[in-house]
C-alpha cells in the first residue's frame, strides 16, 4: 500500500517544464531513476516522486534492440506529479517534499491520503 500526495496543475495553466522540476529536484537532493519503468520516476530516500503521467523517452539501440537505460530521459513537461511513500513509512519526509512542491507551484491543486494530508498537518511551512 501507498500513501501519496498529488499535485495538478489547473488545466488552463502551462504544466511544469523539466527544466524547472530539474532545478527543484537538484535544491532537494532528488535523483532521476534511469531503471524504473515509465522514466518518469524520482527518487528522495526512499520516497517516490511520479513526474506526469506520460513516459519518457527510453531510447533502443538500434543494432542489437536492446534498451538503453543509460540514455532514458523524463517527460519534457507535466501537469501532474505524485509524491508518495510505502507501508506508511517516511510519511513526514514525504509530507515535507509535497508542502515544498507545493510552496514551488502553488497554483497546483493538492490532493493526499489521510495519512499524509496528517502528516502535512504536523509539518509546519516554515520549515520547508
Amino acid at each position: 500500500m501507498s500513501s501519496s500526495a498529488y499535485l495538478e496543475v489547473d488545466p488552463d495553466s502551462e504544466p511544469i517544464f523539466i527544466q524547472d522540476f530539474m532545478d527543484f529536484a537538484q535544491e532537494n537532493g532528488i535523483e532521476f531513476s534511469r531503471n524504473t519503468i515509465g522514466q518518469s520516476t524520482f527518487y528522495q530516500g526512499e520516497v517516490r516522486i511520479v513526474f506526469g503521467d506520460d513516459d519518457g523517452v527510453l531510447p533502443t539501440d538500434p543494432a542489437t534492440g536492446r534498451l538503453l537505460f543509460d540514455q532514458a530521459t523524463p517527460p519534457a513537461s507535466a501537469r501532474k506529479l505524485t509524491i508518495g511513500s510505502y507501508f506508511y513509512q517516511n510519511l513526514a519526509q514525504a509530507a515535507e517534499l509535497t508542502l515544498r512542491a507545493w510552496k514551488r507551484w502553488p497554483s497546483m491543486a493538492l490532493a493526499a491520503s489521510p495519512e499524509i494530508v496528517h502528516a502535512i498537518a504536523r509539518t509546519s511551512v516554515r520549515d520547508v
